[in-house]
C-alpha cells in the first residue's frame, strides 16, 4: 500500500497533520474488475465533485 502526505510519498503521517485530527481531506474508493477500473467516468466525477467541495471549504473557512 502506498501512502501520500500533503502530496509526497510517506511512510508515516504526523501527528498533528490536520486531515488525521479531524479526518479533512477527499476519499473515493474504484471497483477494479479484470484489472480495470469500473465506472471511471462516475468515479472521476465523484473526486473532481468532492476536490471542489473541499477547496471552497478550505477558502470560506
Amino acid at each position: 500500500m502506498h501512502s501520500w502526505v500533503d502530496g509526497q510519498p510517506a511512510d508515516n503521517v504526523p501527528l498533528k497533520d490536520r486531515g488525521l485530527a479531524y479526518g479533512d481531506g477527499v476519499f473515493e474508493t474504484i471497483a477494479i474488475k479484470s484489472g480495470r477500473p469500473v465506472l471511471l467516468d462516475r468515479h472521476l466525477q465523484r473526486l473532481d465533485e468532492g476536490c471542489s467541495a473541499w477547496l471552497w471549504w478550505l477558502i470560506k473557512r
